[in-house]
């Protein structure tokens, strides 16, 4: 199992509105939720969790994004 999922935001970040936020947050945070869940009672041998290196050298405007990959 592979969870790549993510959307780069590109708002500074005093300009982002809430619902922008949600959106770049949301892929990465539900997604691995839902995949906790399906896999709650599996012993697997590995998931595999894509982040960017934008969790430690984020972008302009992506503070959003990199605060999803820090979190995954």
């Amino acid at each position: 199992m592979i969870h790549a999922a993510g959307v780069a935001g590109s708002t500074p970040i005093g300009l982002k509105t809430l619902e922008e936020v949600d959106n770049i947050l949301r892929p990465k945070i539900l997604g691995l939720a839902v995949l906790e869940q399906i896999f709650a009672a599996r012993d697997l041998d590995f998931l595999a969790l894509l982040s960017s290196v934008s969790a430690l050298w984020g972008r302009s405007g992506q503070v959003d994004y990199s605060a999803a990959n820090a979190y995954l």
